[in-house]
């Protein structure tokens, strides 16, 4: 039951309705870092024949050079896709600027941008700390109210002990995605009682990564990693939690990609080898 209502909930963490936070950055503001994209007006093929795929994917297609790894490319199909068959690749398609509440101590923001360091080496991924409100679209909101992604019954099937492990206990994040499930802002929900816990920091890095594709976690994923469901403390982001996000942001994609049509991509790749 409960592996049951953190999967739902990881499942519907997003929003695509107006969040609070007012003041994001233009959608049309992009990442310009070698970024490879896919026509607009064309759709992944959802057929074996593959007869859809834009030119510009096909062209590069060559360069997924990550399906050939099958046991990083099965981890990395559960963590994006779930169980589920409708549930498609989301992308941030915007450099990610982060803007934190001044309730939120000093040492935790200092720690935070030591934690994003190792972002830089991801393609067409971007993220930074800011000071001005006015030039963020990823705001971590602390709130003077108990804010949770799961409601008081489904946190009844927890401890006490269990719940300050649970990483969106009290707290929770919207993300503002367009039509095609391309990323360009987020408000992260803090509770502010959440501040006193000694797993707060650890919390507040597992929670910022998830977003980063509403990934889902698995006891599966390696030792310490952000991913798997086990990790409690949270010093730096891991090499297994970077080449997730390597596959994932390898290619960025104008229209959604389901599971079915990752793997139908997979054999194409295989086959023009």
């Amino acid at each position: 039951m409960r592996f049951f209502l953190i999967f739902i909930y990881l499942f519907f963490s997003h929003s695509n309705a107006q969040i609070e936070l007012d003041i994001i950055l233009p959608v049309n503001y992009s990442i310009h870092k070698n970024k490879k994209d896919v026509g607009k007006n064309n759709e992944i093929a959802v057929d074996s024949v593959v007869s859809n795929i834009d030119s510009t994917l096909y062209k590069n297609l060559k360069n997924f050079t990550f399906f050939d790894n099958k046991r990083l490319l099965k981890k990395y199909s559960f963590h994006t896709f779930g169980y589920s068959d409708n549930k498609s690749i989301q992308q941030w398609i915007v450099p990610i600027r982060v803007y934190f509440d001044p309730l939120i101590d000093k040492s935790i923001v200092s720690n935070f941008k030591r934690f994003i360091i190792p972002f830089s080496s991801i393609e067409n991924l971007d993220i930074s700390v800011v000071d001005d409100i006015n030039k963020a679209n990823y705001y971590f909101k602390v709130f003077d109210k108990e804010i949770s992604a799961f409601t008081h019954e489904d946190l009844k099937d927890f401890s006490l002990e269990e719940k300050k492990t649970l990483t969106f206990s009290l707290m929770t994040y919207n993300l503002n995605v367009k039509s095609n499930n391309q990323i360009y802002s987020c408000i992260f929900k803090i509770s502010s009682k959440e501040l006193e816990n000694p797993l707060f920091l650890s919390k507040l890095k597992k929670g910022f990564y998830l977003s980063l594709n509403r990934f889902y976690s698995s006891s599966l994923a390696e030792n310490y990693s952000i991913l798997n469901k086990n990790t409690e403390y949270v010093e730096e982001v891991s090499d297994y939690d970077l080449a997730m996000l390597k596959i994932h942001y390898h290619y960025i994609f104008k229209t959604p990609v389901y599971l079915n049509q990752f793997e139908i991509l997979e054999k194409k790749y295989h086959s023009i080898k």
